[in-house]
């Protein structure tokens, strides 16, 4: 035995085409936002990656001064590798 189909007034026709629209809406706007996520999180690392890369040049750079100086201070306002005093 087979159930008649009741027709839904226009109300709750709108009411649940409205709530669709709304519902599709929302899933839309939360996967624009993990994609904004997964965004960030790749410019996050990759900045990361270039401060640890900037870190590396810097060691490597102070460790020739280093080498070729002795040990002292870099001063970029004058201009100057002050060597410390040996005792």
């Amino acid at each position: 035995m087979s159930q008649q189909a009741l027709q839904l007034t226009e109300e709750e026709y709108f009411d649940f085409t409205t709530l669709d629209s709304n519902w599709n809406e929302v899933v839309y706007q939360m996967g624009l936002l993990k994609i904004e996520e997964l965004n960030l999180q790749q410019t996050e690392y990759n900045l990361e990656m270039k401060k640890n890369d900037l870190t590396n040049q810097k060691q490597k750079l102070l460790e020739a001064i280093t080498f070729k100086h002795g040990q002292g201070t870099v001063n970029l306002e004058e201009k100057c590798f002050i060597p410390y005093l040996e005792n």
